[in-house]
């Protein structure tokens, strides 16, 4: 994860290229319910990263992130979608019966590949989660059958070898993580 951004632009032809990895991760039924915003827009991002709270990061004591990346993607899902699908008469069960909502998943598989293709790119991503500020799907004139999962940012890394206190902590130990079952 990032939280501090260099202001040099991301070539477009990557930002396609990453969105291209992330629109075909697996999804449950092959629905491809995952949605992707995105912004370059320097005004766009500012009121973003207010809308988000930035001004009272800051007074926290951090830098800013939100307003320096100079990508936003928002994140977001489509029910319908799902809903379309799972009525199939191939499809037995739907988001209403399903324990885990495959949408979420679905959207954690897409980020994944955008994550790793942003590294390939020498790029960084940060994350912020739907409960951290506002529905940027609302905020910004989205289709209003999205719902909002979370906003990545995208960038150049300012500072490469600066470890975040999270970093600090290490990664758990393989044993603790990993099982395995005879």
């Amino acid at each position: 994860m990032c939280r501090s951004y260099s202001p040099r632009s991301v070539p477009r032809f990557q930002i396609v290229r990453l969105l291209e990895a992330a629109r075909r991760a697996p999804s449950a039924g092959h629905c491809q319910g995952v949605r992707f915003a995105v912004v370059t827009d320097r005004a766009t991002r500012e009121m973003i990263a207010c809308a988000q709270g930035e001004l009272e990061y800051r007074e926290k004591g951090f830098e800013p992130w939100l307003s320096v990346a100079p990508v936003h993607i928002v994140v977001a899902t489509s029910q319908q979608a799902y809903r379309e699908r799972y009525s199939e008469p191939d499809k037995s069960t739907g988001p209403d019966e399903w324990d885990v909502p495959y949408e979420v998943m679905d959207a954690g598989k897409a980020l994944m590949c955008l994550y790793l293709g942003a590294q390939e790119f020498g790029l960084a991503c940060g994350y912020l989660g739907p409960h951290a500020g506002v529905d940027l799907v609302s905020l910004l004139g989205l289709p209003a059958q999205w719902r909002y999962l979370g906003l990545v940012t995208l960038g150049y890394r300012k500072g490469r070898g600066v470890k975040t206190r999270s970093q600090e902590r290490g990664w758990r130990p393989f044993d603790e993580v990993v099982k395995w079952v005879p």
